[in-house]
């Protein structure tokens, strides 16, 4: 035989030998089979996506628009948005030109390619992905006293919502948060890796050290006599004063005129009296300013919003 012929003959007994499916009995007893063929089938040639769901919101798919519109809740990030793909059996699945990832966060702020390909080959479905977001939160009725508030300070970034579409408007702001919100309003850059001067600086969230730190390094947020922040404690009105008048320097002289003045601290009545006369913070009830209460998300996005319009 030639060379070839010899190869041949040798591929053709090692693929017959290859070819062998053994099954054991629970005994050990062996039985060997021959496989005699083998079929590959057709390649699949579907290049359709058939379900997606942004952020678990259900996407409506239009096959004859190659379009795939999704509306999630207001509030949400559209700059990190998590994706579901359900495409035809064996397809590949593109986003901008890179292989698709579920495991990857998607900037969908603008109107996306996804490019879903056959497993022949053979086709190719482009499909353009559109997110948008309610109008408003939920839970902020367009009545509200603090609804046009709520909306340019969301606008501005000085606040987010709490998800699921909600500003959770009467839930009580945080010390943490409002740092955060005070620095966002200022427009200060932090460093996010900075130290935490307090003894409970791990209990302050990731989100939140860089603004924690730098308040306290130019003392504008102060701790407790024990050092510690107690970040997760709400903040009370008469801190929240604090906060906001020495971050804006503001002329802190005089005396409020509440009904309970006897219950601000004394290092706090400045404060207070800067931010009542500058309209930034505003009275309760019955000529009281309750200091030691504690302010709600829509306040303090009211708040806010007239501190970043008074610059």
């Amino acid at each position: 035989l030639c060379p070839l012929a010899l190869w041949r003959a040798s591929l053709r007994t090692n693929l017959m030998t290859l070819l062998t499916l053994t099954v054991t009995s629970e005994s050990g007893v062996a039985k060997p089979y021959k496989i005699k063929e083998v079929k590959v089938a057709d390649a699949n040639t579907g290049a359709e996506i058939t379900a997606a769901k942004v952020n678990g919101v259900t996407a409506s798919i239009n096959q004859t628009a190659e379009t795939i519109t999704a509306s999630v809740p207001f509030g949400t990030n559209l700059g990190q948005i998590k994706l579901e793909l359900t495409a035809s059996k064996m397809a590949s699945v593109k986003i901008n030109n890179a292989a698709f990832d579920a495991d990857t966060t998607y900037d969908l702020r603008k109107p996306v390619k996804i490019e879903v390909q056959s497993e022949k080959g053979d086709k190719t479905t482009v499909y353009t992905l559109t997110v948008k977001t309610g109008e408003q939160f939920s839970d902020v009725p367009a009545n509200a006293w603090f609804a046009p508030y709520v909306k340019e300070a969301f606008e501005k970034n000085i606040v987010q919502g709490i998800g699921e579409g909600l500003f959770g408007p009467y839930t009580h702001i945080t010390r943490e948060d409002f740092a955060v919100m005070t620095g966002r309003m200022l427009g200060i850059k932090v460093d996010e890796n900075a130290t935490v001067p307090f003894k409970d600086a791990s209990s302050v969230s990731g989100y939140a050290k860089g603004y924690v730190a730098y308040f306290a390094e130019e003392g504008i947020i102060g701790g407790y006599e024990d050092s510690t922040f107690k970040p997760k404690n709400n903040i009370t009105r008469e801190e929240a004063a604090k906060i906001l008048a020495v971050a804006l320097d503001l002329e802190v002289t005089g005396t409020p005129t509440f009904a309970d003045t006897n219950k601000i601290a004394g290092w706090a009545k400045n404060y207070v009296y800067a931010c009542v006369n500058a309209k930034m913070l505003m009275g309760e009830g019955n000529n009281t300013f309750n200091p030691l209460g504690s302010t709600i998300r829509a306040a303090a996005a009211t708040a806010a919003v007239r501190v970043d319009n008074a610059k």
